[in-house]
């Protein structure tokens, strides 16, 4: 610029380089309102900090198992639906129908299922999810409503729920005990009546005891009502 000096002009600062015959640049520190990354897991740790390490492996080798399969498991639902989207193009002319029966297993309650705990195996291999900590479960089903229909459960513990006020099932106001049925472990509600309509029918177990293991001496501090193997919706015999 025309009148201005040598003195006056303002030269682009040089990066200096680090003292070695390599010429690698300096890096510059990091600003100092940028907490160390130590401070951001700092509250993790201190909660943790009651466990032992075995514990935390464990329980996190659990959550990591059950995830896997949950992701597998959408995978599989996900292709599942393409297909259907497609068969349902092709015959966009037909109605859709519901099934006239449903069932649903505790490893596959996903979305269908509200208030209950994660997937279990006993010493057999039987998979089941415990209810809690509320009194009242939600079952979602997709099934055809034209005739009469029978709640069934298979229910591997019934927890404290073995003398006094009986399980019982809530479909849209109306309540069914829960009776054994012919399995040792099944019980059965209904007749629940026939209704019109497409609408997803809800389903809700009350369990009128909950029990929390840790009074027994475990260390498992859930408040637990009953576990859960199967449950399913079928025309009433």
């Amino acid at each position: 610029m025309p009148g201005l000096n040598a003195a006056h002009r303002k030269v682009p600062a040089t990066p200096k380089r680090a003292g070695n015959s390599r010429g690698k640049v300096a890096t510059a520190a990091a600003p100092k309102d940028i907490a160390p990354a130590d401070s951001a897991i700092a509250p993790l740790r201190n909660a943790a900090a009651g466990l032992d390490v075995a514990t935390l492996a464990t329980q996190l080798a659990e959550v990591t198992a059950e995830l896997a399969g949950l992701r597998r498991r959408l995978a599989v639902i996900e292709q599942v639906e393409r297909y259907r989207d497609i068969v349902l193009n092709r015959h966009a002319t037909q109605p859709w129908t519901p099934p006239s029966s449903f069932r649903i297993d505790a490893r596959d309650f996903h979305s269908a299922a509200e208030g209950v705990y994660s997937l279990e195996y006993d010493n057999t291999g039987t998979a089941y999810r415990w209810t809690g900590p509320d009194h009242f479960t939600r079952f979602r089903f997709n099934v055809d409503r034209a005739v009469p229909l029978s709640v069934r459960f298979v229910l591997w513990w019934v927890g404290k729920n073995i003398d006094g006020t009986p399980l019982t099932v809530d479909v849209e106001g109306a309540t069914y005990p829960l009776r054994p049925a012919d399995d040792p472990h099944a019980y059965i509600a209904g007749p629940v009546p026939p209704r019109d309509g497409s609408e997803p029918t809800d389903v809700f177990l009350h369990v009128p005891v909950l029990h929390m293991p840790q009074d027994d001496g475990s260390s498992d501090n859930r408040r637990l009502g009953v576990a859960v193997t199967s449950i399913s919706l079928e025309p009433f015999a």
